[in-house]
């Protein structure tokens, strides 16, 4: 057992559990992510489809791919890519059927591949029924399935907080005269995951697909599942370029209660315990200690290392990266991505991810070292030195691909 010190705070880290079984085969399998709308269109329609899929499991496997993780294939309105669901428990006819599907997962595991589905559980399309029935009226027994409040004195939104895709995150409804919320676009109105139907519901989906076979889920925006329950206007992210126009997420985003949802998920998929769920870990919009709480294993340390760790003047991310990701048990792989510069109590957290297998986490994660700023111009700066050894691949790439064009040996 092993103690450190963080600002007079001792905390303890016990080692990881012996009996995590170090053969499970999401722990070292290479996931290729697949957009169907414009993978393979088998039928010459201008689509990707299911059957197209089936027609390159070959050479997918080829290419040494363990599991394949498809983006959305449910029934959708396409107001965002397949992430607005009208239906849970089917697919969108423009990528096929269920029993397409059935076939798919047939023909990939007689190739020992897995199947991985996406499941959008932050939100539904504004046309799925549970919705349809939401906005009937006030006493339907799905309004609380979604999160609707009264406006403001002045009529102006329940509160400040802005949209993922830009402009409030409120919409208002005429017909029963309440806005509902959208952390993303007006048609992907928000679950109310408080409400423990919403959460049965939920996880009955994830049963219907565990029962026919699926292998596992990655769980889109589950970091955002619950909200703050008095939705408080956000504070303004000072210290960015431009910050009167930006808000620190900090109510819709790692709210306590997320673990608890987090657990439920992983006792439905324990049902088999080869069954795997990926979180993304947008650690750009939230604390990167709070990562490791996902993982159900250190429990010594109080929460209160979230607000005041340092080990000799080192950074609550470096904390993560030296100590604590390297002692995780890998009850879930967890993928951990730094997708945008984020200042956050006073650290830069930049756009790094890659994989190492000498780490009890498929995915593990760096950071520009040293003390964290808000000043924009060092920010700027870590983003570029961050970002340089792609920058050289690319430009090394540009200039062969360019020679080989004017020496013919490109067609």
């Amino acid at each position: 057992m092993n103690t450190y010190q963080l600002n007079n705070l001792p905390v303890l880290l016990n080692p990881p559990d012996t009996h995590a079984d170090s053969g499970a085969w999401w722990e070292n399998c290479v996931i290729y992510q697949i957009y169907p709308r414009s993978f393979q269109d088998s039928d010459g329609d201008g689509v990707g489809d299911l059957p197209g899929i089936i027609d390159r499991l070959d050479y997918l496997k080829e290419l040494g791919v363990d599991a394949l993780w498809l983006s959305p294939i449910y029934p959708s309105p396409m107001a965002d890519f397949g992430y607005d669901v009208a239906d849970y428990c089917d697919v969108d006819p423009l990528f096929g059927s269920l029993a397409v599907f059935d076939r798919l997962l047939a023909e990939a595991h007689g190739r020992n591949l897995k199947v991985i589905l996406d499941y959008v559980a932050n939100h539904t399309s504004s046309e799925h029924p549970w919705f349809r029935e939401s906005r009937r009226n006030r006493d339907n027994a799905k309004r609380d399935w979604y999160i609707w409040r009264d406006g403001r004195e002045n009529g102006e939104p329940p509160n400040n907080w802005v949209s993922l895709f830009g402009g409030s995150a409120w919409t208002w409804d005429s017909e029963t005269e309440q806005y509902y919320l959208h952390l993303f676009s007006p048609q992907q109105p928000d679950l109310n995951w408080r409400n423990p139907e919403v959460a049965a519901a939920m996880h009955d989906v994830l049963r219907f697909w565990l029962d026919r076979g699926v292998d596992g889920f990655r769980m889109d925006a589950v970091t955002m599942l619950i909200k703050h329950a008095e939705m408080p206007d956000m504070p303004p992210a000072e210290g960015l370029l431009g910050a009167e126009l930006l808000q620190k997420h900090i109510y819709v985003h790692n709210q306590p209660e997320v673990h608890d949802l987090i657990r439920g998920f992983r006792q439905v998929l324990d049902m088999l315990n080869s069954r795997l769920y990926l979180v993304y870990f947008y650690l750009g919009f939230g604390v990167a200690l709070s990562t490791f709480m996902y993982h159900g294993f250190i429990k010594s340390i109080p929460m209160a290392l979230d607000e005041s760790a340092t080990i000799e003047g080192a950074n609550k991310f470096q904390i993560y990266r030296h100590i604590i990701l390297p002692m995780l048990k890998p009850i879930t792989a967890t993928i951990v991505i730094l997708n945008s510069l984020w200042i956050w109590n006073d650290f830069l957290l930049s756009s790094l991810a890659l994989f190492q297998k000498s780490r009890t986490l498929p995915l593990s994660t760096f950071s520009f070292f040293g003390r964290f700023t808000t000043d924009f111009g060092l920010a700027m700066a870590g983003l570029v030195l961050s970002m340089l050894p792609i920058i050289i691949l690319y430009l090394a790439l540009q200039r062969q691909i360019i020679s080989g064009i004017s020496e013919g040996a490109v067609k």
